[in-house]
């Protein structure tokens, strides 16, 4: 008894090796990803800034892919905080918040779950 193998190609071998070769540029964009990941911070942080107006949540805005930033002029010495500066006027005694740093640390396993979800759509597009 001899098994015989027939593989026959209707063009399906080159379709799956040019979708291959995209394969590398496809991942490489996470543009979309990065932006989403970006929004997912930025709302966190948005929900832990101290309040005293408002202005400073308000200020916190996703810049551009995977970028987060504050504009608030007192967004930096909020988050890193301010130690005494002797000579000058006011004791700026300001302990660390440090809203923007613990929201990226509490957004970690959603962002790899949004880049995890990109990567799929595109390897799912394989043919």
């Amino acid at each position: 008894m001899t098994d015989r193998l027939a593989v026959e190609d209707n063009g399906a071998i080159a379709r799956a090796l040019r979708s291959l070769d995209k394969l590398p540029g496809d991942l490489a964009d996470t543009t979309t990803a990065a932006r989403q990941a970006g929004e997912h911070v930025a709302g966190l942080a948005r929900a832990a800034a101290p309040r005293r107006t408002g202005g400073l949540a308000r200020s916190i805005r996703a810049a551009g892919p995977g970028e987060v930033t504050a504009t608030a002029r007192h967004a930096g010495p909020i988050e890193r905080g301010v130690g005494p500066r002797p000579g000058q006027r006011g004791p700026h005694n300001i302990t660390p918040a440090r809203y923007m740093a613990d929201a990226a640390d509490q957004a970690g396993p959603a962002v790899l779950d949004t880049f995890t979800a990109a990567a799929d759509k595109k390897l799912r597009k394989v043919k």
